[in-house]
């Protein structure tokens, strides 16, 4: 018995316990735990979070006044300080920006309902206040979808609970008729987000699966209860009067909770089918189509117009007292943070079972973290307008900003021959003080000063030369990863800061040699391309003969990209964290198309070979270049081609696309560099119509 109690331990105790430096820590917020304010949580440099449960609130503020001074760092524009970690919601909501860049479309609705999620309290670190999101859709069935008809959407001022009429008479009349003197009167019995509602939408996938197993006793749930149809879940959320759950965020970004990849057995349904992978509306191809089209459909003009009344629900005025009476919203008590006292509990027996209800009823967000929306500035909310979409697509002229025999940077100085062969650049502009180069036969690289043949820094590490040199900054935190691989089968990851500081583990260093933070293996070969994302924290590369990897910046290897067959050896890399989407393209001009989890999606042939490849920041477009002599825009999703630029007069060998999204820069053979005016935004509102 004891072995087997040991063995149940053993599987929840991995991450219990560890150790994380100060300078990793990159923002702190106060959170509740079993709605008592005595939780904290920690982000770190590495894109993940760690959730402490402390003793009381004393504790918290101690705890926080011994941790580094970074408040909740610097995504919302609010001064770092140990105040701001101890700050209520309502206080962040005030002091931050992220409203005002919402209403001037700087951020998507995605982003914005993180942010109040955030900044609430609610965490996917724990289950019972987990982060939530709104249905939008109420088309589950048609064969195609209409993203222009306000019919197969949902409206956004009224809970999930109040959207059917007759439903909604009976949660009214339960509130009116209700007579305990103890219990007070609540619209829904249960919630919009619990535990169990949580772990049943990610049921597929560990470790949400070993969670539920542990929830239920050890056993899935009933067939018919478990979770597998959007359209059927949505039909419960409209008639059960025990079902008024929203979504989680995974469905706005994450295909795998609709595969059961693991083939777990689910039982069978009532007409002897078994269920296995969920059932996705007609509309959507795949997983990947349904997330990509149900993001669309968040980001759409209509959403953008109503969502502040769904704030208003969730996150605002509209959670208590005579507003949420009027807007049917009432949950049952112990939902509320200040229903009950547990310290005030001496009863061991009685905290355990209030403790118990609280797990099971879910968490609604305190009444102090109240938010007013602006309706009048719910105009101004993310999407497109009609007028805006008239603009220019392509400026056909492209404007050559510098020509060959002009001055630009050479960086020659002890080059490997071999490298100066390869026609992809092996120069990076790290920013405008800062280049950095890769090929030189001391096995080094190296970072100079923009204006000057001044050489900043010779990093080495490598045992042969170094082959490529990519680099990746997150604009919230300032973190830059400077990733380099070599002929030695090995990539080095280096941690940068903004001030050209090298972090070393455990401290930024002045001046010192510096060392790497990681080192990636798993090739055989010589590395011959890579693509890092600081924001996710990942690293692709390919290697000489074909192989492809997926590493963590820390070191840890996780996936093997596996192209078709006639995909030879990869020649460039690039990654989106908005998409999730890796393209790596390969000696004889396809590009293919992967997950971030390692799922191989599509492939597309460009005739002649691919000297540069960028990715989009958000992902959804990229671009290409190379001996072709011409500039050509994809779509991501599925490989096709948008648009050819005029011909170049030269082979192409570097490409990106300037701040604003609203310009291309092609580096030619010849020397030039040429622009190219484009409207991504365009584009994209097109599309969305004609879907």
């Amino acid at each position: 018995m004891w072995i087997l109690l040991f063995l149940q331990i053993l599987a929840y105790s991995e991450g219990l316990h560890g150790r994380w430096h100060f300078n990793d820590v990159r923002a702190i917020f106060s959170r509740r735990y079993l709605l008592q304010n005595t939780a904290l949580e920690i982000f770190l440099s590495n894109r993940t979070s760690v959730m402490f449960n402390l003793a009381n609130k004393a504790t918290v503020k101690k705890v926080v006044a011994a941790l580094p001074r970074v408040g909740v760092g610097l995504k919302y524009a609010i001064p770092p300080s140990r105040r701001v970690s101890l700050a209520s919601s309502k206080q962040l909501f005030k002091a931050s920006t992220m409203t005002q860049a919402w209403q001037r479309r700087e951020i998507s609705n995605f982003e914005y309902i993180m942010y109040l999620n955030t900044i609430a309290g609610r965490t996917y670190n724990d289950i019972n206040q987990y982060p939530i999101f709104p249905w939008v859709l109420t088309n589950y069935e048609s064969n195609e979808l209409d993203l222009t008809l306000p019919s197969n959407f949902r409206d956004l001022s009224k809970p999930i609970g109040a959207l059917n009429p007759s439903r909604k008479a009976f949660f009214q009349e339960r509130y009116e008729t209700w007579e305990d003197d103890k219990i007070p009167p609540f619209h829904y019995g249960t919630h919009y987000s619990t535990s169990a509602f949580t772990l049943g939408w990610l049921i597929r996938i560990e470790p949400f699966t070993t969670f539920f197993l542990n929830l239920q006793g050890g056993k899935f749930d009933h067939a018919t209860r478990t979770f597998s149809s959007v359209a059927t879940a949505w039909k419960n959320c409209q008639r059960d009067t025990s079902d008024v759950k929203e979504l989680i965020p995974e469905f706005y970004y994450l295909p795998d909770m609709f595969v059961n990849e693991n083939k777990f057995n689910f039982g069978k349904l009532e007409d002897g089918s078994l269920v296995d992978d969920v059932f996705l509306p007609p509309w959507a191809k795949s997983p990947e189509d349904f997330i990509r089209i149900n993001k669309l459909a968040l980001e759409s003009e209509f959403v953008s117009c109503q969502l502040h009344q769904w704030i208003d629900l969730i996150f605002g005025y509209k959670q208590r007292g005579p507003e949420a009476v009027r807007a049917t919203n009432v949950f049952y008590y112990l939902t509320y943070e200040d229903s009950v006292n547990l310290d005030s509990i001496e009863d061991p027996v009685m905290r355990e079972a209030i403790e118990n209800q609280i797990r099971s009823f879910g968490q609604t967000n305190s009444h102090e973290y109240i938010f007013f929306s602006d309706p009048a500035g719910a105009s101004g909310a993310p999407g497109f307008s009609m007028e805006a979409s008239k603009n220019l697509l392509i400026d056909m002229d492209p404007l050559i900003l510098s020509q060959n025999g002009m001055h630009r940077r050479q960086i020659t100085d002890n080059i490997d021959p071999d490298i100066k062969k390869k026609p992809h650049c092996y120069v990076v502009t790290a920013d405008n003080r800062f280049i950095m180069a890769c090929g030189f036969w001391d096995k080094s690289f190296r970072i100079y000063v923009a204006d000057s043949s001044k050489v900043s820094q010779v990093v080495y590490g490598h045992w042969d030369v170094v082959t490529c040199l990519v680099r990746s900054e997150c604009p919230v935190s300032g973190d830059c990863y400077i990733v380099s691989g070599s002929r030695d089968a090995t990539l080095l990851v280096w941690h940068w800061s903004a001030k050209l500081q090298w972090v070393l583990g455990d401290s930024h260093t002045h001046g010192e040699v510096a060392t790497p933070r990681s080192i990636l293996t798993g090739h055989d070969t010589e590395v011959t391309c890579a693509a890092v994302c600081t924001e996710l924290g990942l690293v692709a590369s390919g290697s000489k003969g074909g192989t492809c990897l997926l590493h963590t910046v820390t070191g840890d290897l996780l996936r093997t990209l596996t192209p078709p067959t006639e995909c030879s050896s990869p020649r460039l890399a690039s990654m989106a964290a908005e998409t999730g989407v890796i393209l790596i393209a390969y000696d004889r001009g396809q590009i293919c198309a992967f997950t971030i989890n390692g799922k191989y999606l599509e492939m597309a042939t460009v005739s002649s070979t691919i000297n540069a490849l960028r990715m989009k920041s958000e992902g959804d477009y990229f671009i290409t270049g190379g001996e072709g002599k011409v500039v050509q825009v994809w779509r991501t999703h599925d490989l096709q081609l948008m648009y050819t630029f005029p011909l170049c007069d030269a082979s192409i060998l570097a490409l990106d696309i300037a701040h604003g999204q609203r310009t291309i820069i092609a580096g030619m053979a010849t020397g030039s560099i040429v622009a190219f005016r484009i409207n991504f935004h365009k584009w994209h509102h097109e599309y969305r119509e004609a879907y």
